[in-house]
């Protein structure tokens, strides 16, 4: 009897040491933004040639492989002229439409938002072609700005605890 509590004892402490990476927060000086992520994100910088010329859009991503699973933030600077001129719905919606053809999915839901009850965004729900991958994308325009903040996963991990952790969690900094 002893050598069976022995070994449960033992397994416990041994799962107590395989737990998820841990949630922190991650601030971004230049983007002016901080986000909870489960681990340290990857940071990259892209050039998307757009209406308005290359617009470069600076991300964060960290993948969870074992999970499936992807949160990327980001941003991007448009020329104020250029918002001006489409005004902010536009603009979003330009987003909105840019997510469901870059994954060649499509739209599944929908609302309208707001960040810090100033800033409009959108919360936006694309399933991927397969079927099997989904995109929970929360954009939102701050002046020229452009922030999303999205989880990449499977059609059920959409609206999960951690999903939801980290879209909430998406706070400007200085503003």
């Amino acid at each position: 009897m002893k050598s069976k509590w022995f070994s449960l004892i033992a397994l416990i402490v041994l799962m107590a040491g395989c737990h998820p990476a841990a949630w922190k927060e991650f601030t971004s000086g230049a983007g002016q933004f901080s986000v909870l992520m489960p681990g340290e994100p990857t940071e990259g910088t892209q050039n998307v040639d757009t209406p308005f010329g290359p617009i470069a859009v600076h991300t964060f991503m960290v993948e969870l492989k074992n999970k499936d699973v992807a949160y990327v933030t980001g941003y991007s600077d448009y020329p104020e002229a250029a918002i001006q001129a489409i005004g902010a719905e536009k603009a979003l919606d330009g987003a909105r439409d840019g997510v469901v053809s870059n994954i060649h999915g499509r739209l599944i839901a929908e609302s309208f938002i707001t960040l810090q009850n100033k800033y409009p965004g959108r919360d936006i729900k694309v399933e991927a072609r397969d079927g099997k991958h989904a995109v929970r994308n929360r954009v939102y325009l701050v002046k020229n700005r452009l922030y999303q903040v999205l989880i990449v996963t499977n059609t059920d991990g959409l609206l999960s605890n951690d999903a939801v952790k980290f879209l909430d969690s998406f706070k400007l900094q200085g503003n």
